[in-house]
């Protein structure tokens, strides 16, 4: 069902996330999150000589035509996953070996089950560094992934103390700044969409794949510099990204249509 809907996109209305859910502090997607936006979508590096491109949007989704003309039979690495939130807090990767892969030998790099394209981070270290802000005391963050493997998946992250981690799985636990929630034995592999809030009061929560994991719970006082996204380090491999969007002010109630907008584009629930 996933690939037709996925075939239908560039024809469907568009509804563009950032435009009812406005004030993002980053935003980033291989779809175009807002009308407003006009910039180019990620840049890329092609393994046959290393020459850097930015690739844009058709129909206000990757434009994966012209991003195979670019990498041609080899691969393709991202190198800045571009902000559309008009922040232009871009996410960059100038080392070689931590860059996430967008295509491999001539074909787009395609989350497993779906046709939407996605960044593999297949080793230890693949993610961007972000401009370092600090984990407010209000947030949510929605995160489109893939997890094959039973390591950490994470969106946007912290590596200094308290190691803030916005979806954090290891096993079934969930963690968000320094607490955990554990899932009740929900599958954290396959495609998700996670969603992880705080707001006032310490109420805190996870949404997987539009469904609440529990009640809510205070997780206390926000700490620490948010400085990654994607894979944050240790053993991480076979994690597929597609979106990663942060709000730094309360969208608690903005959850559900968040979750819908998300799934009607990907498909994935």
């Amino acid at each position: 069902m996933s690939y037709y809907h996925h075939l239908i996109q560039a024809t469907l209305p568009a509804s563009y996330l950032l435009d009812t859910y406005t004030n993002a502090k980053v935003a980033f997607s291989v779809r175009k999150l807002s009308s407003a936006y006009s910039g180019n979508c990620i840049k890329v590096r092609r393994s046959s000589d290393n020459t850097e491109q930015d690739i844009g949007f058709v129909g206000n989704v990757l434009d994966t035509t012209s991003l195979l003309a670019f990498c041609g039979a080899g691969d393709g690495f991202v190198t800045v996953f571009y902000d559309q939130s008009g922040n232009a807090l871009n996410a960059t990767q100038s080392s070689s070996v931590s860059q996430p892969k967008i295509v491999s030998s001539g074909s787009v790099v395609l989350s497993p089950s779906t046709s939407n394209p996605a960044m593999h981070c297949s080793v230890a270290f693949h993610r961007f560094e972000i401009t370092n802000f600090a984990l407010p005391a209000n947030f949510l963050q929605s995160l489109v992934y893939n997890r094959a493997l039973t390591n950490e998946t994470v969106g946007l992250s912290g590596l200094s103390s308290p190691y803030p981690y916005l979806v954090y799985l290891s096993g079934n636990d969930v963690y968000i700044n320094t607490g955990s929630f554990n899932l009740f034995g929900a599958s954290s592999t396959g495609n998700k969409i996670a969603i992880s809030y705080k707001k006032s009061g310490n109420n805190s929560g996870i949404y997987l794949n539009g469904s609440q994991l529990g009640s809510e719970f205070n997780l206390g006082v926000s700490s620490g510099n948010l400085s990654y996204l994607f894979d944050r380090a240790g053993a991480s491999g076979g994690n597929y990204y597609s979106e990663c969007v942060f709000w730094d002010t309360d969208k608690s109630a903005d959850i559900s249509g968040i979750n819908i907008n998300t799934n009607t584009y990907y498909g994935i629930y």
